[in-house]
């Protein structure tokens, strides 16, 4: 019995202290990425992402300032006018090869790395407003212009 235990208690430590390195070794906060982006936000004339795209208007621009150390700071004209404020105003971030992934209280967000000044994403959902209470499907593209 006490030999079974000791097995036990072996197996144990061995499989707490194996970790998956995949998850760690491939997240980056290239240098290239540091700095402050625009937020653009175009509508799709489709809900499956086809179509004309249209600029979205908004009251506020947005930019999200990416720092080296993997946080950033996000600042428009209504909720992030004061960001230290608001937690809903900061977030990380980290790049792979291909995408860019930011991660805020909403959760994270894969951007496409078109080139190294132009990031985007889709993004699909549903929407109502008050002259319309029925929900009705939307796609937009969500572009992120880095600012010289």
């Amino acid at each position: 019995m006490l030999r079974v235990k000791l097995i036990l208690f072996l197996f144990l430590i061995f499989f707490i202290s194996c970790e998956d390195k995949n998850d760690t070794e491939e997240k980056l906060n290239s240098s290239e990425y540091v700095g402050t982006w625009d937020v653009k936000t175009y509508n799709y004339a489709n809900s499956d992402c086809s179509g004309a795209k249209t600029q979205s208007t908004t009251l506020f621009e947005t930019t999200y300032d990416l720092s080296s150390d993997g946080k950033v700071v996000i600042k428009d004209g209504f909720f992030c006018q004061d960001p230290e404020e608001n937690e809903m105003c900061s977030a990380t971030w980290y790049n792979d090869e291909s995408t860019l992934t930011i991660s805020d209280v909403f959760g994270p967000t894969k951007y496409d790395i078109v080139t190294n000044t132009l990031l985007s994403t889709d993004q699909k959902g549903t929407r109502s407003d008050g002259l319309n209470p029925t929900p009705t499907e939307f796609c937009v593209q969500v572009q992120l212009t880095k600012k010289f």
